[in-house]
């Protein structure tokens, strides 16, 4: 298996209808920036999906969970969220 990370309109757009159809969340309409990854099987099948996104500035309860000083929540831009996570079906 590999980890392909793509930028182009029509591999994202593809990305985007697997998610639709596949994910219980539905697609990423997440505002930042994304990244996205194919999981393939080493030819240029693809068994998922993976996007990342920028992590969120202000969750309260996340951050006193964590006890972030302010200081520290300067460093969220190094930080990303993985918000979705496809394994095809088939």
């Amino acid at each position: 298996m590999q980890i392909q990370r793509f930028s182009s309109f029509k591999a994202k757009a593809r990305a985007r209808r697997l998610l639709t159809k596949h994910h219980y969340l539905g697609d990423v309409r997440a505002v930042g920036g994304q990244l996205f990854y194919a999981l393939t099987d080493g030819r240029s099948d693809w068994l998922g999906v993976l996007v990342f996104r920028a992590a969120s500035r202000r969750l309260r309860a996340r951050d006193r969970w964590i006890g972030w000083t302010e200081e520290q929540r300067r460093r969220l831009p190094l930080l990303v969220n993985n918000c979705r996570f496809l394994r095809l079906p088939h």
